[in-house]
């Protein structure tokens, strides 16, 4: 009964998505419960939130590749401006592992790390609802 305690006391199950402007919001341990009273409106209601959210994930892996390409497109761009620039202490350009080191500290290449991250963390989290809906489905 303790995990019982915790899910309701902890805010882990409010799901906030934000996807195309949109902000979508729910709390999974609310959407999960089945009410035997209601079932034969559940039955209903069951397969349209499972489709949603499949969708939802789709969409938002479509943006974690995206943001992928972003993040290696910037890693380019600024290895590139880091190999052309001159160490100077030898008065020759950087290598690659300096360059290289060089980018991974860059203010704009970890701004696109979290957001790419972030981008990780939503699909993961949206993968996970619809497990659950997955198995609430097998218990109707």
């Amino acid at each position: 009964m303790k995990l019982k305690k915790k899910i309701k006391s902890t805010n882990i199950l409010d799901i906030k998505i934000s996807y195309g402007g949109e902000n979508i919001r729910f709390n999974l341990s609310e959407e999960l419960i089945i009410n035997e009273n209601k079932i034969n409106e559940e039955l209903k209601h069951q397969p349209s939130y499972y489709g949603f959210l499949r969708l939802l994930q789709n969409k938002l892996e479509r943006v974690k590749n995206d943001k992928k390409v972003e993040l290696d497109k910037i890693f380019s761009s600024l290895f590139i401006d880091f190999k052309s620039d001159t160490d100077p202490n030898t008065n020759r350009p950087y290598n690659n592992d300096i360059a290289e080191a060089k980018v991974l500290e860059d203010k704009e290449y970890l701004d696109a790390i979290n957001i790419y991250n972030k981008s990780i963390e939503d699909v993961s989290i949206i993968e996970t609802c619809v497990q659950s809906f997955e198995q609430r489905s097998r218990l109707i």
